[in-house]
């Protein structure tokens, strides 16, 4: 959910992370010309670091097509200096298209899930937390922009509250009761002080002054989740209906599975230093957590849809088996032949690996038909 550093009018081809680091490249654009690479951290734009938000974000929006802008970034082997030329490129050419889908995608389902079981808590608590990832999502550009950025902080700040409060309410789909009320509350005003205080200091220009309440938003989300899920985990425990438990069990392991793409391909661009894994490709696998959550507040309420769950879960399965698998090979086959590989190249395969599996399951599905029609129908 973090906000990528970049401007939609006057862009220059690249996308970074929180920390600076280059994470995405469009080919043949200006980053791309000026010899920019994958993984180099920026130091300096136009003489901006970009760790001091408001003052990136203002260099930003004054650049213009044409420009030759300044840019310097960290590699290795040292600092280099890269000029860049700007460029106009459109809205949709830039990728930024995959929030604003992902956004319409989020509020699309809460309101779904809502109307799907007639207002109940549980409901509500599930479109609550999908319009805050909406929020989040579809304030995630311009970065120049203070107004927009400043909303985003209040979407990412009130996501954690928002799990809490599914946790507490599922799977009963009742009211909840005075304790768990008053967790929920709780949770609420906290991170709402948390996002406003960001979304303060960010319009007053002080965030940079103040920039451990940024990260702090990172700490409340990850807070959050660890509260939803000891939540959930009290549920399973005390409650001693077979329905419930079994309820919360099937839920924690789609949610786990839903997440298993996303870590995978996190996994990989960490360890090659961001230079593997598109970021809008990372923000396309992490919608599978929150479906997972909206599927377990729907199953049972429309057949075609657990149709599609189950066999997205075979999928899910059969490509952690073959990851998994294909990693033990190729590293023995390494360690046994003593071949000198990179990490870089080892990630690359994974990353084949997974897209292979992508491909050839559903495939395979198809071969078999064919041949059952043709050869044994």
């Amino acid at each position: 959910m973090a906000p990528t550093m970049r401007n939609p009018k006057e862009p220059l081809g690249f996308v970074l992370t929180p920390e600076a680091i280059v994470v995405a490249i469009d080919p043949s654009g200006p980053a791309d010309e000026a010899g920019m690479r994958n993984g180099d951290e920026l130091l300096l734009l136009e003489g901006t670091s970009p760790h001091d938000v408001s003052a990136y974000g203002a260099v930003r929006l004054t650049i213009t097509p044409g420009q030759t802008v300044s840019v310097h970034v960290l590699r290795p082997e040292g600092e280099v200096a890269l000029p860049l030329v700007a460029r106009r490129r459109s809205v949709l050419l830039e990728g930024h298209v995959v929030s604003y889908l992902a956004a319409g995608l989020f509020l699309f389902l809460g309101i779904w899930a809502y109307v799907a079981v007639r207002g109940a808590p549980l409901g509500w608590a599930y479109f609550l937390f999908m319009a805050a990832g909406a929020l989040a999502l579809a304030c995630t550009v311009p970065i120049g922009s203070a107004g927009l950025s400043a909303l985003q902080r209040v979407g990412i700040g009130l996501l954690p509250a928002c799990f809490v409060y599914y946790a507490a309410l599922f799977p009963d789909e009742r009211p909840l009761d005075r304790r768990r009320l008053a967790l929920v509350w709780a949770c609420y005003l906290w991170t709402l002080g948390v996002a406003l205080l960001n979304a303060a200091l960010l319009l007053l220009g002080q965030e940079q002054s103040f920039l451990w309440t940024y990260y702090l938003l990172d700490w409340n989300l990850a807070a959050g989740f660890v509260v939803g899920a000891a939540l959930l985990a009290w549920t399973y425990v005390q409650s001693p209906a077979h329905a419930t438990r079994d309820s919360v069990r099937e839920m924690v392991v789609g949610m786990i599975l839903a997440a298993t793409p996303f870590v995978l391909l996190w996994g990989l661009n960490v360890l090659t230093g961001f230079r593997i894994i598109d970021t809008r490709v990372l923000i396309l696998a992490a919608q599978a957590m929150p479906l997972a959550m909206g599927y377990a507040v729907l199953k049972g309420r429309w057949a075609p849809l657990d149709a599609l769950v189950r066999g997205l879960l075979v999928l899910a399965l059969t490509l952690l088996a073959g990851f998994l698998i294909y990693g033990a090979v190729v590293w023995g086959l390494v360690l046994a032949f003593g071949i000198a590989v990179s990490g870089e190249a080892l990630a690359a395969g994974f990353a084949a690996a997974i897209i292979m599996g992508v491909v050839v399951v559903p495939l395979a599905a198809l071969v078999r038909r064919l041949v059952d029609r043709w050869f044994f129908g």
